[in-house]
């Protein structure tokens, strides 16, 4: 197996108590790579913007928004533009933190969501508000009782996220859209990185995911280029550059078709 393919790790967080907070941790530090874990990842964003990728979704998000990420569902974070970007984590044991609320383990171990980014104000609400009881307690009855009410909200809104069961032999092709999408990637470097074949690559890539390869990267850009307009700090042109385009056509075409509406800031 190549070292690409052995940078998918199940990571394994000491979650003490049920419940633990992990503050001002800048993206892509310690795991720039596809990972997931055992326990729920919830990420609330203090600055910047960027794109977060679970399960072959991709989504942009913004300062204030929060991210999610169920046990098992592979999952990569990356900052778009080359400002910093920094999470507050809360990592929950649901068998820990829920020993008091029998049903949640039970309705998380059935659920098919993998996560995703959640703008939703009440999430982002009760997730602040979560942050500051683990911070005075993390084994309180409180905190549990907030990180049930999150996840609930979560499921509310999560309708139409599903978990996409993804071949191992394609994530490597998924890391290297979410971290190098800026640059000039080609269908054959992707199945490189698959070692695959280009053909047996483009059937299988378009088997799982529903889209082409280079549909899937044009897609990662345009979330990306949705974060950074949402930031406000470059003019449509500069995004369109900083995100991989050289033809500002191409970008308005792809901005529209993904989106259904043109870029503006």
């Amino acid at each position: 197996m190549s070292q690409e393919q052995k940078r998918i790790v199940r990571d394994d967080y000491p979650v003490y108590g049920g419940i633990c907070l992990v503050t001002d941790s800048p993206l892509d530090v310690g795991y720039p790579f596809l990972h997931y874990h055992q326990v729920i990842e919830i990420g609330i964003v203090r600055e910047g913007s960027g794109i977060f990728s679970v399960a072959g979704g991709v989504e942009p998000f913004s300062e204030g928004y929060v991210t999610a990420a169920f046990p098992h569902a592979v999952h990569i974070g990356s900052a778009a533009g080359e400002s910093p970007c920094t999470f507050d984590y809360l990592l929950i044991d649901p068998k820990e933190a829920f020993f008091r609320i029998p049903y949640l383990p039970v309705r998380l171990a059935e659920s098919s969501l993998p996560g995703g980014v959640y703008p939703d104000q009440e999430i982002r609400s009760t997730a602040k508000r979560l942050c500051g009881e683990v911070k005075k307690n993390p084994q309180s009855f409180l905190s549990q009782l907030l990180a049930a009410e999150l996840l609930e909200r979560i499921f509310q809104v999560s309708e139409e996220k599903r978990r996409t069961e993804i071949p191992e032999n394609l994530l490597p092709a998924l890391g290297m859209i979410a971290l190098e999408y800026h640059t000039p990637i080609t269908c054959r470097a992707l199945s490189v990185r698959c070692l695959m074949s280009e053909t047996d690559f483009r059937r299988k890539f378009r088997v799982a995911m529903g889209i082409s390869p280079m549909e899937y990267l044009y897609k990662t850009r345009i979330a990306a280029a949705s974060a950074l307009l949402e930031n406000g700090e470059k003019s449509v042109l500069e995004i369109a550059n900083a995100v991989g385009y050289e033809s500002p056509s191409s970008f308005y075409r792809h901005f529209r078709r993904f989106t259904g509406h043109a870029p503006k800031r």
